[in-house]
């Protein structure tokens, strides 16, 4: 059962990123996106975005979830749908494919599938050992 848990939970994890993302990977469209400081009144600060084109008007994208700092005129790559481009977000592994939260709490489900996993089988009842110990293999039909 424990060398089931660890696929099982890679099949999942790779539907559930391919299939969950927003914008949509299969939809959504890429531009280059130049890192420019704009000010920022909920803060009252200047803070830097992804400033990008969709071929008609620019567009502005908060790129505070990345783990990397960015600098002023930095090229990054963001992903967006054409409805909704102001919703567009920086296309690297950590920001767009996996947030911290998920993969925070994939590795944690992963460890309480595995732990689960490891306690039903390492630990039998005397009676599944009994029953395991007494089984023998029918008896097949020889064909000749």
């Amino acid at each position: 059962m424990t060398k089931i848990v660890v696929p099982l939970y890679l099949v999942c994890l790779f539907c559930y990123i391919l299939f969950s993302r927003d914008p949509d990977y299969f939809d959504g469209e890429f531009a280059q996106a130049t890192m420019v400081s704009l000010y920022d009144e909920f803060y009252d600060k200047p803070v830097l975005v992804a400033e990008f084109s969709d071929g008609y008007k620019k567009h502005y994208a908060n790129v505070d979830h990345s783990l990397g700092e960015h600098q002023l005129g930095e090229k990054v790559t963001v992903i967006y749908e054409s409805k909704n481009p102001n919703r567009a977000k920086e296309y690297t592994f950590i920001g767009y494919w996996m947030g911290l939260n998920e993969l925070f709490w994939s590795l944690l489900l992963l460890a309480v599938s595995w732990s689960a996993a490891y306690s039903i089988t390492q630990n039998p009842t005397p009676e599944a050992l009994l029953e395991q110990l007494n089984y023998k293999e029918p008896d097949k039909p020889r064909y000749d």
